[in-house]
């Protein structure tokens, strides 16, 4: 095994020579085609050997012990075996691309060289080919080729490459080659370059094909197997480089049926498909890895000895450790990143579009879907943790890892010419965004049932309602944050936390966030207008009682309410939910750039004239004020409002008219009474 992976170190090198020579200059592949097939024939031999012999060494016979260091492959075998494939197929195909430079070459050299020389040693041994040959027809066929070649007919050189073969084959059986004279062996050579020159001129691709063509592997499946998956630890960019192996499988398949070699085809497509998606997931671990060394490191000073410079470590003295070892080049940020580039550029300029069978495959489009599902699958686990939607992690947190993750993604876009925000985009806005929530400065859509909680925002929002929904939640108005007993309330809803939850979602996400509190809130409401229908009775008494001054001690009486409790529940958590729908807001308005929305809005808004009908104005005093940059006068919450004064909503004109109204006034003096 030893000596062939160096044979194959020097095949590969070779051949990565033969394709800079020729990739300079094609026209030498015309008189160097010859060398050409042998070389590729070459590493096809030994690409074969190495798929034949990939086997673990037998461990329970006594007599192989002796053999373990011949039989085990050495180091690296993998890497050599995917570099001469790679090599060999790209040699082969810069050959087939110019093999109507070759085809011409060849063409006049068997017009104007070939054809002399063979008539020349035709007529110099022709008595003894009389006299020995056994069949006449032998020596007619052999005329024959001498006339065609000195037409050099390109549709009739396959044939005569062909019947060279045959020729030479009759004078080997005929005469006693051990002991030919010289101008028979003249002669046999002669034919013999013929038939190169033939065969070069009537069939290239199927020359190329059967040269270094690999159909074996398809009966290698395990050997296939574990070289694949030995690489995709290594290097996934190596296994890029093999997967066009599996489009010289249907060559395998001699003597079939259409429907058979179809089969063979598309199950060799698949086989590639999933070759290359293990080839996307092996890069999305790879930027994985990147994020993982980004988030080990931090900047400390170094020690004395190094002068005054700062590195990036999380262990002070670690990498200063390493740094003085020769071996080390940082650890395994500087590995992940090579390969990863080496994949990359694997993907995006050596094999952009490889063709398997009847199905082209797209590296870079697959490589975009594939970190499109692990970016999106990294944002839940940056939101929520690995244990799933129980309780949210930091937003400064997340909002790091995410800034990490796409600091990772940087790499991609240099190499593979990928645009990450094509990536985060499309993943933000199918997790962040929910439809129904409608753009800025529209109505929310108050119609329809529970928000679906398949978009992150929505399961976040839910998250805040519960906890600012529950008993024992206080306000700062001084840290602008809310307390609880219950859950971490203050690590989710201080200012610094906000806006880092702003950055992550952006405008369109916090809408989607405050969609869902303004539903929630819409809820509040109506629970508290069934209490106060159902209290009615009692609260106009306390009422009347108030107004008259007659008894006081009326006031007891509404300690007798039904669902009192629960009532003010509700209605402190409203005033906790518009609290944090306002902080929420102005956190989104520190977020954005000073040269976008708020400023502009603002300057807008203030330059509407007074005259303008309400109609017109609305949408637009509806747009800055969910930017936070509502002006003087303008109500305090307008999609609240909007909610609850709705035609079915407790505050609408429809409740006034029936006298409903007075209700508000109950609630607010028992309120008043009971604090």
């Amino acid at each position: 095994p030893q000596e062939h992976a160096e044979r194959r170190a020097c095949l590969q090198r070779a051949l990565r020579a033969m394709h800079s020579h020729l990739a300079d200059c094609p026209g030498l592949l015309g008189p160097h085609w010859p060398l050409v097939t042998a070389a590729v024939s070459l590493a096809r031999r030994e690409l074969l050997w190495y798929l034949w012999h990939h086997r673990p060494l037998p461990k329970t016979e006594k007599v192989y012990k002796s053999v373990a260091k011949h039989w085990a492959p050495p180091r690296g075998g993998d890497a050599s075996f995917a570099e001469l494939f790679d090599a060999a197929k790209g040699l082969s195909d810069l050959a087939a691309k110019f093999d109507q430079v070759a085809a011409e070459y060849h063409t006049s050299y068997l017009k104007d060289v070939h054809g002399g020389l063979l008539t020349e040693k035709i007529s110099a041994c022709r008595q003894t080919l009389q006299s020995t040959l056994k069949e006449q027809k032998a020596l007619t066929l052999l005329d024959s080729v001498c006339e065609r070649v000195l037409r050099a007919d390109a549709a009739d050189m396959a044939a005569v490459s062909l019947d060279c073969r045959r020729i030479v084959f009759a004078l080997l059986r005929s005469l006693q080659h051990p002991s030919l004279d010289a101008s028979l062996k003249a002669l046999v050579l002669q034919m013999h370059k013929v038939c190169v020159s033939a065969e070069c001129v009537g069939r290239p691709g199927e020359m190329l094909v059967g040269a270094g063509g690999l159909h074996e592997a398809r009966f290698c499946p395990e050997a296939l197997g574990g070289t694949i998956q030995s690489l995709l630890g290594e290097n996934p960019a190596l296994v890029a480089k093999i997967v066009p192996i599996f489009d010289s499988y249907t060559s395998a398949v001699c003597h079939s049926t259409e429907q058979e070699v179809a089969s063979v085809g598309k199950e060799a497509a698949m086989m590639a498909k999933r070759c290359l998606e293990s080839v996307c997931v092996a890069a999305c671990r790879l930027v994985r890895d990147l994020h993982a060394e980004t988030a080990r490191t931090d900047v400390v000073s170094g020690p004395p000895q190094h002068g005054t410079e700062q590195v990036l470590c999380a262990d002070p003295g670690q990498l200063w450790k390493m740094m003085e070892e020769p071996s080390s080049i940082f650890g395994g940020y500087s590995r992940a990143h090579d390969k990863l580039c080496d994949l990359c550029t694997t993907l995006s300029i050596v094999h952009p579009i490889m063709r398997v069978y009847d199905t082209q495959l797209h590296g870079k489009t697959m490589l975009t879907e594939a970190l499109r599902k692990d970016f999106a699958v990294f944002l839940r686990d940056a939101m929520w943790g690995k244990a799933g939607r129980t309780d949210p992690i930091a937003p400064s947190v997340a909002c790091d890892e995410v800034d990490r993750y796409v600091g990772a993604l940087a790499v991609v876009e240099e190499f593979a010419g990928i645009d990450v925000t094509d990536v985060t985009e499309v993943v933000l806005k199918r997790m962040l965004v929910d439809p129904t929530s409608r753009p800025l400065g529209s109505r929310f859509n108050m119609q329809g049932g529970e928000a679906s909680q398949s978009y992150e925002t929505n399961a976040l929002a839910m998250w805040y309602v519960r906890q600012l929904t529950r008993q024992g939640v206080y306000f700062s108005t001084t840290q602008r944050a809310f307390f609880s007993k219950h859950a971490t309330l203050e690590t989710h809803t201080s200012l610094k936390e906000l806006r880092s939850l702003c950055q992550l979602l952006g405008p369109s996400g916090v809408r989607t966030i405050e969609h869902t509190l303004v539903k929630e809130s819409a809820k509040l409401v109506q629970s508290f207008h069934a209490f106060l229908k159902i209290n009615a009775g009692s609260l106009k008494a306390v009422y009347d009682d108030n107004a008259t001054c007659k008894d006081h001690s009326a006031l007891a009486r509404l300690a007798n309410l039904s669902q009192l409790e629960d009532a003010a529940q509700a209605m402190i958590g409203l005033g906790s939910l518009t609290t944090f729908r306002q902080c929420l807001r102005h956190a989104l308005a520190l977020v954005l750039s000073p040269s976008t929305v708020p400023q502009a809005f603002a300057a807008t808004i203030a330059a509407t004239p007074a005259a303008v009908a309400p109609e017109v104005s609305a949408p637009l005093h509806a747009f800055a004020h969910d930017c936070g940059v509502s002006p003087d006068g303008w109500p305090v919450d307008v999609a609240l409002k909007e909610a609850v004064t709705a035609d079915l909503g407790p505050l609408s004109l429809g409740a006034v008219k029936k006298g409903d109204w007075q209700h508000v006034i109950y609630a607010m003096v028992s309120l008043l009474y009971a604090q």
